[in-house]
């Protein structure tokens, strides 16, 4: 964070351009437009990168060192651009994996195992289970802390009983 703070702020210094700093919290469409919004920033700040490089422009009435000194510059704020985007794509982007993740409800039930049946079973007695990956629903069963001692053997059998949540959102 420490690095995407002096990244934004020298930017701020160079074209007094205006960058918005991450939220904390965003909705799912924020998060998303951002997303969106950073990958086209990260691509032209990477195609703007390609072209400074490819060119060599160098004006005729300035000194080498200053020539030197204006590459310089422009290079490393072509690379704070791409870096500053980068950064604050993979914090939207946790910003959108975690405005994605179900919302599990604290009141549970037991769930018993009958014959042939598999975790697959037990998470589709959560309601609302239709509305989330199914996988979600039973890694949350698996990771439970009341269920370790029902998968430690990678079976399940008939009469087992593990505890699963009312309700996923």
């Amino acid at each position: 964070m420490l690095i995407l703070r002096f990244v934004v702020s020298y930017m701020h210094m160079i074209d007094e351009k205006q960058t918005p700093l991450p939220q904390e919290e965003k909705s799912f469409d924020q998060a998303t437009d951002d997303v969106l919004e950073l990958q086209r920033a990260s691509e032209a700040a990477r195609r703007n990168m390609q072209e400074s490089l490819a060119e060599d422009v160098v004006p005729e009435t300035a000194s080498s060192l200053d020539v030197r000194r204006q590459k310089q510059r422009s290079a490393l704020t072509k690379v704070a651009a791409g870096i500053a985007a980068g950064a604050v794509a993979a914090g939207a982007g946790a910003a959108l994996n975690a405005a994605n993740q179900p919302n599990f409800s604290e009141e549970t039930h037991t769930y018993t195992f009958t014959a042939g049946e598999g975790l697959q079973h037990a998470a589709e007695d959560i309601l609302g289970v239709e509305n989330v990956d199914i996988n979600e629903a039973e890694h949350h069963i698996k990771s439970d802390p009341a269920n370790i001692d029902v998968f430690k053997d990678n079976r399940i059998d008939p009469g087992e009983t593990v505890v699963v949540p009312d309700s996923v959102e």
